[in-house]
């Protein structure tokens, strides 16, 4: 394997597009897991308020099966 193969192929535009598509399609499915993650979050924490206030009939009858 030649060196100078692989050094003229980083410094063309192949490969700065290359390494923009890999940089966005990484940051999207970094924000996709984080919205994902921050909705199952605020789900358990409205979850484990009905519970906590269950006695005092602050909660919807049936909040639980809106998840």
């Amino acid at each position: 394997m030649d060196i100078n193969a692989i050094v003229n192929f980083l410094n063309t535009q192949a490969s700065t597009s290359i390494a923009g598509f890999l940089i966005i399609t990484v940051s999207i499915i970094a924000i996709h897991y984080q919205r994902k993650t921050a909705r199952q979050k605020a789900s358990l924490e409205f979850l484990h308020n009905c519970l906590d206030v269950n006695i005092k009939n602050k909660c919807p009858i049936n909040a639980i099966s809106m998840f």
